[in-house]
């Protein structure tokens, strides 16, 4: 009977059954609390690992001054706009190749990946126009970067250092970043550019310097 009394004492009689346990700790809340760790968050988490990250080696003081001050790039985008690097003049109705002073290399995590060089938007103010819309750089390609541009208005239009007129773009509009590099990886396809796969370089584009056999994929 007193065992019985005692134990009715402790719930409180009624028959109400045990009391409440005490509240959660913060330590003990958060380890019961716990995000579930499901594959879809793993493969996220792995795919944070494998960012894709432009690797930018300048040639000049100026576009190393230019690259390292970037004031254009924020983390998360998708274009990284790129800089001409001296004054010149686009003469009316002419192509040029516009040389921007840099090499770069694509990786995504540990592989070496192929990029895009667009217009940027606002390039539609200008008489400007990419003569091939987009170019692809080949993932091995390690010369310097150049815009292939059309003036196709009747005046000529004035570049100045700074201006920006195209961005580098990764596949699929992934979000990357950028490193400014004193030096890149030697490639088979090295310096061989514009028509460098079937031997009709264009004039003003650097010599291609690699076998025809080893080239990855004509521009």
């Amino acid at each position: 009977v007193r065992r019985l009394l005692y134990l009715r004492g402790m719930w409180g009689g009624g028959g109400r059954g045990p009391p409440p346990p005490p509240p959660l700790t913060p330590e003990k809340r958060t380890a019961a609390t716990a995000e579930v760790v499901t594959p879809a968050k793993l493969a996220a988490e792995e795919g944070a690992k494998q960012d894709h990250c432009l690797l930018i080696q300048p040639l000049s003081e100026t576009a190393a001054q230019l690259y390292g001050g970037h004031g254009q790039y924020h983390k998360g985008d998708s274009g990284l706009d790129l800089f001409c690097v001296q004054d010149e003049t686009i003469p009316a109705g002419e192509m040029r190749f516009v040389k921007l002073g840099i090499k770069a290399a694509a990786w995504k995590g540990d592989e070496n990946v192929s990029w895009l060089l667009m217009p940027r938007s606002s390039i539609s103010k200008t008489p400007l126009r990419l003569c091939n819309s987009v170019g692809l750089i080949d993932a091995g390609y390690r010369g310097e970067i150049m815009a292939a541009v059309d003036n196709v208005k009747n005046v000529d239009h004035h570049l100045k250092k700074g201006d920006r007129i195209v961005q580098a773009v990764g596949f699929a509009g992934v979000p990357w970043s950028f490193k400014v590099v004193e030096s890149l990886d030697k490639t088979a396809r090295g310096e061989g550019g514009f028509g460098s796969t079937t031997g009709t370089e264009l004039p003003g584009a650097p010599p291609a310097k690699v076998p025809r056999g080893e080239a990855a994929l004509a521009h």
